[in-house]
């Protein structure tokens, strides 16, 4: 009765496993086929060594890498799937993640900063800084990438 039992459960736990492997599976695949899409486009506009992803969703959708150019410079790159419209820009001449970063926390010293995508809003680069607020909801605080100010912040999702 017992062996009876373990067997049972044994089983149901081998399907679960199962089953919840395949959703969270089956969810990453459609982000790890943007990432290799704006990967490739990416490599065709020249840029190699890509390091970071990030996915930005406001009005549209853009995915951005970080790489570098043909001297070593680092770049952004950011692709829009539908239109196929490509923008980059180099690093050191825009606010860079960690400065978006620590830009939203000088200016919301209250929240908690979850990260930061990178994307495009107007034909210029933005950042799309997340965070948690004190009393447990979601925001996002947008900084222009090129000059570094905050032009909008969404509370309480």
């Amino acid at each position: 009765m017992k062996r009876k039992l373990f067997s049972i459960l044994m089983a149901i736990m081998v399907i679960y496993l199962v089953g919840t492997s395949y959703v969270y599976f089956s969810s990453q695949q459609p982000v790890a086929e943007a990432e290799s899409e704006t990967t490739k486009m990416a490599k065709e506009a020249g840029i190699t060594n890509i390091q970071n992803f990030y996915v930005f969703n406001k009005d549209e959708t853009y995915y951005s890498v970080l790489g570098e150019n043909a001297e070593g410079r680092e770049v952004y790159f950011a692709y829009q799937p539908d239109t196929d419209y490509t923008k980059s820009g180099f690093v050191d001449e825009m606010v860079n993640e960690e400065n978006a970063l620590a830009l939203t926390l000088y200016e919301m010293p209250d929240v908690e900063v979850r990260n930061a995508n990178l994307g495009i809003e107007n034909d210029t680069f933005v950042w799309e800084v997340s965070f948690t607020d004190a009393d447990g909801n979601l925001g996002y605080h947008y900084i222009n990438a090129t000059t570094g100010e905050w032009y909008e912040t969404v509370n309480d999702l």
